[in-house]
């Protein structure tokens, strides 16, 4: 995963990197991971929480804290955590951070606490119907 100096590398200046080209950076997957961890893996208008079973691309998998599972009896360790998180119905929840309010001038992962919170797909996607980003 690139960081925000790999993105000015590669687009030229800061002013050149799309908005959807900065929420690829490390830096910003690591204020996402931050802050639905504070919101303790959950929707905060739904509800939806996780449990431990995730998908890691390939299986549905037991998983623990430190992010290691065994399979066929070997152990992995996933080196970023899983996007998507199931449900005990095995319905997939994708969680996103949403930003309450935008500032000129504030990248992304710049933004307090109390800017950012934990969406499901379906409420972020609700939410952002009636306004222009």
């Amino acid at each position: 995963m690139e960081t925000l100096a790999d993105k000015v590398a590669s687009f030229g200046s800061l002013e050149n990197i799309p908005y959807s080209e900065l929420l690829k950076t490390q830096e910003w997957q690591k204020r996402r991971m931050e802050i639905i961890r504070r919101d303790d893996y959950m929707c905060t208008k739904c509800g939806e929480k996780r449990t431990t079973k995730l998908w890691d691309g390939h299986y549905n998998i037991e998983i623990d804290d430190c992010w290691e599972y065994t399979f066929d009896g070997e152990t992995f360790k996933i080196e970023t955590e899983p996007q998507f998180i199931f449900t005990e119905k095995d319905n997939p929840i994708y969680l996103h951070v949403h930003h309450l309010y935008y500032s000129k001038g504030y990248l992304p992962w710049e933004y307090p606490d109390s800017a950012l919170v934990t969406l499901c797909e379906a409420h972020h996607r609700e939410l952002h119907s009636d306004k222009a980003l």
